[in-house]
């Protein structure tokens, strides 16, 4: 968005929608000002193959 300042900055990250095994994350970092920096999205997928792992269930159903 623009450049990035030397000095303080906020670091702002929320999980922004779950549908399925999808799962949308976005954040940003402001400056001194409050003015956005940066912006960032990302994907993560829940891969097939960890969904049959005992131990993936398990910190499925604690982060559910």
């Amino acid at each position: 968005r623009r450049a990035t300042p030397l000095g303080p900055l906020t670091v702002e990250s929320w999980l922004d929608s779950t549908e399925g095994t999808k799962t949308v994350t976005k954040g940003r970092t402001l400056d001194g000002e409050g003015n956005t920096c940066v912006e960032a999205e990302g994907l993560f997928i829940f891969p097939k193959w960890a969904q049959d792992h005992p131990q993936w269930q398990r910190h499925r159903r604690e982060g559910a």
